[in-house]
């Protein structure tokens, strides 16, 4: 059965579908992955998958808003060095951002490349986190008014960064456990 999408209050254009297999039969030879497992083998890798993928769209949110950000500034703000200084910290950070991404991708495609990409992922989540704030710093102590859609995409960024969190602080922990383990 189709349920009605997820009432997630972010990321409106790309909404959350759920499906119910209540009672579903499937025959032996239709199995995926090992009988019991299905969330350690089928759940889990996806996961990996579907956050390496979201970093190309959150990547183009952070470019669009720092676009944005840089016409506002250049628009008769005259920004002081100390804002200068800070809006080219931001290029970094997205620079940076557009490189984890990219290493996500490369991951996703050849996991040779990478057999575990949870760090980079989780690096990726904290500079998200650490850019938005920045931006919104400068934007605040200039007092810029950015574009209409810049607000949503601060709003959704923050709001996703935030449910990330959780997750983020149990992978984290996997890695120090499996550091302590050496």
């Amino acid at each position: 059965m189709v349920l009605p999408p997820m009432a997630i209050p972010f990321f409106n254009p790309s909404p959350h579908g759920s499906i119910c297999l209540k009672e579903c039969q499937v025959p032996d030879n239709a199995l995926i992955g090992r009988l019991g497992h299905a969330h350690k083998d089928m759940v889990l890798p996806f996961r990996r998958i579907e956050d390496a993928a979201m970093t190309g769209p959150v990547t183009g949110g952070m470019a669009f808003l720092l676009d944005a950000l840089v016409r506002e500034m250049a628009n008769g703000k005259n920004p002081d060095e100390q804002d200068i200084e800070q809006l080219g910290g931001l290029a970094a950070l997205l620079e940076t951002a557009n490189l984890l991404s990219w290493n996500a991708a490369m991951a996703v495609d050849d996991p040779s490349s990478c057999p575990d990409p949870v760090a980079i992922l989780l690096q990726f989540k904290r500079l998200v986190g650490q850019y938005v704030a920045e931006l919104d710093s400068l934007v605040e102590k200039i007092n810029l008014i950015l574009p209409a859609p810049c607000g949503i995409l601060i709003h959704d960024l923050k709001s996703s960064a935030q449910m990330g969190k959780n997750i983020s602080r149990i992978q984290q922990a996997k890695l120090g456990r499996v550091l302590l383990k050496r």
